[in-house]
């Protein structure tokens, strides 16, 4: 083996114990379905290898391109994938990858293709096939350990959740449900090795390794039962049933049994998946399981099935480009969504893999999608009814394989991809279609470049070109990733402990950087809005031209965020928001707030919240009939939204409809109790001359807040109009403690007097 094959084979035994657990804890994406650091240790690692196998492809003298069905499928669904990202909504998004990903940026999906090849074509001997699956094992057999022994600390009582240990477990691992399907991939592997003692033998050697492997299945299957995810069982059990149906076939074509402890396992395999398969359905199914997948930001199987759908009508040829399903989501979400208990949450991905290339790539890339699927089983299908090899080393790996691979496919489908396990795909599927082709002639397309030495130059030549231009693009890609360190250390969120103070210098420069990201100018845009808000409280409207530098760069930056990000409704909302906030002290802002509250309304049409905060904001312009307009079409798709009853009860009493106002009050106080609510009851019932009824209102609101300076006026008012002079003064002299300077105050109470 020369010093290039070594380099090689190094870099990709890095690769396989790295990935699972590489991170950096200041860039870790806690909200994104995996860490985005994965992807960019495989931009930077894999076009080194590629570039070492070009050099030694170019040595040898047999040099040849061979591509079977399986890898031009692949080919074509790669390829269906870039084009729906180069004309999808956001290419730079689809490419590089936005917050909270989804589908995987194109690029990461391009680095494991190129690592499907060189395995693929340095992995001709089964040793080497051998040692991938080692080391796969292995890197397993750590994580597993140490995840156990954090879960035996935590049960011991000596060490919590909440933990850095737990936090860094977290940032390397991903969530629970990401690590359960992991977990559920690997043990697939492991079962598989216990069925077949050949190959455990082959890939982990030694008596004392298999007992190893028993302790490390009981523990994979163990922190399972704990996680309790039902993707990750359902992946689990169609792994399994591979697993166990290829290997019953081999067995009957070889005239051989399975032994009793074989059997066995097997009893025990399928009770423990089908049995907790079962329960995790059941569990799944209740308010439970979809709140699972709400605290992940990640809509629910079946609505993400809906979101598809409906997308697919929007854009059926195409689709609309990884990484943009929160857009997707919002222009096309459903006004069922409303009835959800988790109604409120924006949601970033959504809860399957192959729904989500609906929404990324459209016709075009699901079917890709499911003519690679179906060229990977019909050649598994068409290799085992020829019958050959089924006894040789290559029948065990290829089980091992295919049964890896169906358990990936099965998780893609019932939840959402993540770099972990594509990259374990991708390893299992070029081992798997060497398994395949050993001994087999068939190929699709096979030229001999022996015979031209000047075009095999010349390909190569195009290779390392290919390799250069891909440096150079992850020279961007770590300038991207400076500034998601730099955003991550600025915007004050932290790995472990309380969140610190941001510090807008920092933000502004990520926000350079990384000019295509929106979420570093909304950042910032909100800080300047919260530190400009907290200055007018404080010293009041007075303090607006003082403050004049965080009005003027809050508004900056939010604009700066809308023209990155058009399509996205939080960009809009933020903006209108700052305006609606001005509008109390500048009536100028209110015109502006008013026009990206309707362009926010536009990308997402079913919220109900966007629509009530343009009829507040209209009520607050005294445009009452606006307001109720608005106000009217938010109840229609959230009639129970308790935010929009409210107003729409101030708007009926500032029309002066006040029993309208009175009877939506009354049905409100059934369900909560507050002040605001008990004062505006008190207004109407004032307004209508039910002076008593609006007393007792009135001292319902200072038995909460005592100082409540509008309902001690409106006591005193209510008691004046009884006739009640000195109940009237004592209440307007309360009113003159809390401001002194109160004009109209002091007139009434010369008139009482």
């Amino acid at each position: 083996m020369g010093l290039t094959d070594k380099t090689i084979n190094i870099l990709l035994k890095f690769l396989i114990i790295a990935v699972p657990i590489f991170f950096l804890p200041w860039t870790n994406n806690f909200l994104g379905i995996d860490n985005i650091n994965k992807s960019y240790l495989l931009w930077l690692v894999v076009p080194v290898i590629f570039a070492l196998w070009l050099f030694l492809l170019q040595k040898r003298p047999d040099l040849r391109i061979q591509v079977g069905f399986i890898e031009l499928t692949l080919f074509i669904w790669i390829v269906s994938l870039g084009l729906a990202a180069l004309m999808g909504l956001s290419p730079l998004a689809s490419f590089w990858g936005a917050e909270n990903a989804s589908e995987l940026p194109y690029f990461t999906l391009l680095s494991l293709f190129l690592l499907f090849l060189i395995i693929r074509h340095n992995t001709d001997s089964c040793e080497r096939k051998y040692e991938i699956w080692r080391y796969l094992v292995i890197i397993y057999g750590l994580v597993v350990s140490v995840l156990g022994f954090l879960l035996l600390l935590a049960a011991l009582n000596l060490l919590n959740a909440d933990s850095l240990a737990f936090s860094l477990l977290k940032a390397a691992l991903g969530t629970a449900e990401q690590l359960s399907i992991y977990l559920s991939l690997m043990t697939v592997v492991l079962i598989t090795l216990r069925l077949n003692n050949n190959l455990r033998e082959k890939i982990i050697p030694g008596e004392k390794w298999h007992f190893a492997l028993i302790i490390l299945l009981i523990l994979s299957l163990i922190i399972l039962m704990i996680i309790n995810f039902f993707p990750a069982w359902l992946s689990l059990v169609f792994g399994l049933c591979t697993v166990i149906i290829i290997s019953l076939n081999c067995c009957g074509r070889q005239n051989s049994k399975f032994s009793r402890t074989q059997l066995v396992w097997i009893i025990a395999f399928i009770f423990i998946t089908f049995g907790f398969s079962f329960l995790s359905f059941s569990f799944a199914r209740q308010p439970s399981g979809e709140r699972r997948f709400a605290s992940q930001l990640q809509l629910s199987w079946p609505a993400t099935a809906g979101v598809a759908a409906r997308a697919w009508a929007h854009s059926p040829l195409i689709g609309h480009g990884g990484e943009n399903f929160s857009a997707i989501n919002s222009l096309l979400r459903s006004s069922e969504m409303n009835d959800s208990p988790f109604w409120h949450i924006r949601y970033n991905q959504g809860s399957s893999y192959i729904l989500g290339l609906i929404i990324a790539s459209g016709t075009v890339g699901i079917l890709c999608f499911l003519l690679f699927v179906a060229a990977i089983y019909f050649r598994v299908i068409k290799w085992f009814g020829q019958g050959k090899g089924l006894s040789s080393e290559e029948a065990g790996l290829g089980i091992l394989a295919i049964g890896l691979i169906t358990a990936a496919l099965i998780a893609l489908l019932a939840y959402s991809a993540s770099t972990v396990i594509f990259f374990i795909f991708f390893i299992a599927l070029a081992l798997l279609v060497n398994s395949i082709n050993t001994g087999q002639p068939a190929r699709v397309l096979n030229i001999d470049f022996s015979d031209y030495p000047g075009r095999a130059r010349f390909l190569v030549v195009i290779g390392f070109l290919f390799i250069a231009g891909w440096f150079v693009v992850d020279a961007i890609a770590i300038r991207n990733w400076a500034a998601a360190a730099i955003y991550r250390s600025g915007s004050g969120q932290r790995l472990h402990g309380p969140t610190i103070a941001a510090k807008p210098g920092r933000l502004a420069l990520a926000s350079d950087l990384n000019q295509n990201n929106f979420k570093y100018p909304l950042t910032l845009a909100r800080h300047y809005q919260t530190r400009a808000m907290e200055t007018i409280e404080k010293y009041g409207p007075g303090s607006l031209e003082g403050n004049e530098k965080n009005i003027n760069q809050a508004i900056t930056w939010a604009k700066l965020a809308r023209d990155r990000a058009p399509w996205e409704v939080a960009t809009h909302e933020a903006l209108a928001t700052i305006y609606r906030d001005l509008s109390a002290y500048s009536n100028e802002t209110a015109p502006l707030a008013a026009a990206s509250f309707k362009e926010a309304i536009k990308l997402e049409p079913t919220n109900p919240v966007i629509r009530t905060e343009l009829g507040i904001l209209y009520l607050g312009s005294q445009r009452y009939d606006d307001a109720l307009e608005a106000l009217l079409k938010s109840k229609v798709l959230k009639p129970d939204y308790f935010n929009t009853n409210f107003n729409l009860a101030r708007v009926y009493s500032a029309r002066g409809e006040y029993q309208e106002s009175l009877n939506i009050l009354d049905e409100l106080t059934k369900e909560r109790t507050s002040v605001d609510l008990y004062y505006e009851q008190g207004r109407a019932l004032f307004n209508l001359d039910r002076h008593e009824e609006a007393i007792a209102r009135f001292n319902q609101v200072i038995s909460l807040e005592p100082l409540h300076a509008n309902a001690l006026y409106s006591l005193g008012l209510s008691y004046a109009a009884l006739g009640e002079n000195k109940e009237a003064l004592y209440y307007l002299n309360k009113v003159i403690d809390l401001n002194p300077s109160n004009k109209d105050v002091e007139e009434k109470i010369k008139d009482l007097e």
